[in-house]
């Protein structure tokens, strides 16, 4: 006997040997499918903590604040902000709007002296620090090779973190 569980995308396959076993494993698959409805239909995004990540940018001088909450333990999708910060000035807290799930994991560029580029598998988040501006477009390869990569913002793995790159 096979049970099969969809739940939000996900598959839960398992599979009893034996006559014997296919009562007791259809009653093991039904104890899991009420478990996981149970976490999937209470699920409150307003009691999931926000977690922050903070680093400092040597060139340019820059603060950068990271922060993401989860919005649902099965689709491994967040809520996420970020907010630049320099010795003189800081930027509202952003959101970071382009996201269609996934873990965490976002490359940190700096591009001259003024422009500071996050990329992740989503798209690309771009701060101006001369005008201020910040903006977000889908994902486009190669586009700036001549960024120097500064790290990694890491969520895949908790705590969340800020990995330098090794090889500056």
């Amino acid at each position: 006997m096979r049970k099969v569980l969809f739940l939000v995308g996900t598959v839960i396959t398992i599979s009893a040997f034996g006559q014997q076993r296919a009562e007791q494993d259809s009653l093991d698959v039904d104890s899991l499918q009420n478990y996981l409805g149970n976490l999937f239909w209470n699920w409150d995004p307003q009691k999931e903590p926000w977690s922050f990540v903070t680093f400092e940018l040597t060139t340019p001088s820059l603060t950068v604040t990271y922060g993401q909450q989860s919005i649902h333990p099965f689709l491994a999708e967040y809520k996420r902000k970020i907010q630049f910060l320099t010795s003189d000035s800081r930027t509202d807290t952003l959101n970071m709007l382009l996201n269609s799930g996934g873990r965490t994991l976002i490359e940190v560029y700096v591009l001259g002296q003024d422009s500071v580029i996050l990329e992740d598998s989503f798209g690309q988040y771009f701060f101006n620090l001369s005008t201020w501006e910040y903006t977000e477009k889908h994902y486009e390869h190669n586009v700036y090779p001549q960024a120097e990569l500064l790290g990694t913002i890491n969520g895949q793995d908790p705590p969340l973190r800020f990995e330098p790159n090794a090889k500056k």
